[in-house]
């Protein structure tokens, strides 16, 4: 085993963890605070996604480089560049919309119904799904088939 195994392995999985915590824990449960007003929960939401948003992409990247590295994993590099193209999407397409309704509701308007929140939570919910897939797919070995012996259990 190389000196990298253990944070190829291990990178996935603290991504995953870092993207649960934050969209299904933190930016849901901030609306639990009964003193806050909803303009400024939704500023503090906004200011969570952008610097998650950055976070992600750093460790995208490094999953990339890492599935990248000999022996390559093909299946985990595919899984991270899916990743990261969903994350490209919330970040360039769907955060703006979001970003502009929260200026909305800070001038103390009520901006209409849209789509785009559901949508970002469904590419969200996505996106989990494959850093699930990469996250198992980084701790196989690059070369292990199938019918290798060595995934056969007795």
């Amino acid at each position: 085993m190389s000196r990298a195994a253990p944070f190829r392995e291990g990178l996935p999985w603290g991504l995953l963890g870092l993207t649960l915590g934050i969209s299904f824990v933190a930016q849901p449960g901030k609306f639990l605070a009964e003193q806050v007003e909803l303009p400024q929960l939704l500023s503090v939401g906004s200011t969570l996604f952008h610097l998650s948003h950055g976070v992600q992409l750093a460790l995208l990247l490094a999953c990339l480089g890492m599935a990248w590295r000999p022996p390559r994993n093909r299946r985990a590099l595919m899984l991270a560049a899916a990743a990261l193209a969903v994350l490209a999407v919330q970040h360039l397409l769907l955060l703006p919309v979001l970003d502009a309704r929260v200026h909305l509701h800070l001038k103390g308007m009520a901006p209409g119904s849209s789509h785009h929140h559901l949508a970002y939570v469904l590419m969200e919910i996505g996106k989990v799904t494959l850093l699930v897939a990469l996250a198992v797919a980084s701790g196989r070995p690059a070369t292990a088939k199938r019918d290798n012996k060595a995934w056969s259990h007795p």
